[in-house]
């Protein structure tokens, strides 16, 4: 199976404030690469530090997300996309491919929050940081190339726990699994 998984951290509430991007490439099923780059974010300025412990001195001479992306397309390469929070970071990715004119990246995406509830119910939450815990994934959570890596092994553990092959059977198989759906416990840094 192959996927690749993504985590944006972002400077200030809006969705195209991206100040760091962390990427895990999954091939038959293990993870290959890794890739973290900091991102100088549109707009410039912080108030997320507290959560991520990034500045605007450590992205003062980062490049912006468009100067970055000719790096980053080739690594998710038309695969399945993974994400804690998809609507996140699939909102992130998209909002910030538009303001800097690129073409949006067409890629099924999956959520680790969903597939976790459904396939762990007996965690007390869903978080990315309580998951991990929970499955023994090493994570320094808020760091984006940690949290991309810690989604795509609870999408491993998942896709093992449920013994099939593909996100794409692994999203048929959860559909299957008894239990109502929870609200989704995060709340928007950003407003649509």
């Amino acid at each position: 199976m192959n996927f690749v998984a993504i985590d944006f951290e972002t400077a200030n509430p809006s969705p195209t404030s991206i100040c760091a991007v962390g990427i895990a490439v999954v091939v038959n099923g293990q993870v290959v690469n890794r890739f973290a780059r900091l991102v100088r974010p549109t707009p410039h300025y912080y108030l997320f530090t507290h959560i991520h412990g990034i500045t605007a001195e450590m992205t003062a001479h980062a490049p912006d997300f468009a100067s970055l992306w000719p790096e980053v397309r080739p690594l998710l390469a038309s695969q399945p996309l993974v994400a804690h929070n998809k609507h996140f970071d699939r909102g992130v990715l998209a909002r910030t491919l538009e303001c800097y004119g690129l073409p949006p990246l067409e890629s099924p995406w999956h959520c680790t929050v969903a597939i976790s509830r459904k396939v762990f119910p007996q965690f007390p939450n869903h978080r990315l940081s309580t998951v991990c815990q929970h499955l023994n994934i090493p994570l320094n959570h808020h760091e984006a190339e940690s949290d991309a890596a810690g989604a795509a092994h609870i999408a491993l553990e998942a896709l093992a726990q449920l013994k099939v092959d593909s996100l794409e059977a692994l999203e048929k198989a959860i559909a299957r699994l008894p239990g109502p759906h929870k609200p989704h416990y995060y709340s928007r840094r950003w407003h649509a």
